[in-house]
């Protein structure tokens, strides 16, 4: 892989960790602790623990857990009815 395209990886996976940190902290929620997180969002546990396996990895290597546009969709959905800023879930 080219190191062009190593830094464009590495930047997206940065901007999904920042965004999806943000939208955990917005609604008062700790990544490290993903059995909560679906507790209160009301979502499954494999999904949330891949969330917090993203944030928490320091690398490209996050991006073979991103889950699906369905599954982000329900996360989203879930964060905003537990009140994150609807700015932080665009």
């Amino acid at each position: 892989m080219s190191s062009r395209l190593l830094q464009q990886l590495d930047g997206h996976v940065r901007e999904l960790r920042g965004s999806l940190t943000a939208l955990l902290a917005g609604v008062g929620l700790d990544p490290a602790k993903p059995q909560e997180v679906a507790r209160r969002l009301g979502l499954d546990k494999s999904l949330t623990w891949k969330i917090s396996k993203i944030i928490r990895t320091t690398d490209i290597e996050a991006m073979r857990h991103v889950p699906g546009t369905a599954a982000l969709d329900l996360l989203l959905n879930a964060s905003g009815r537990a009140g994150a800023a609807p700015d932080v879930v665009r």
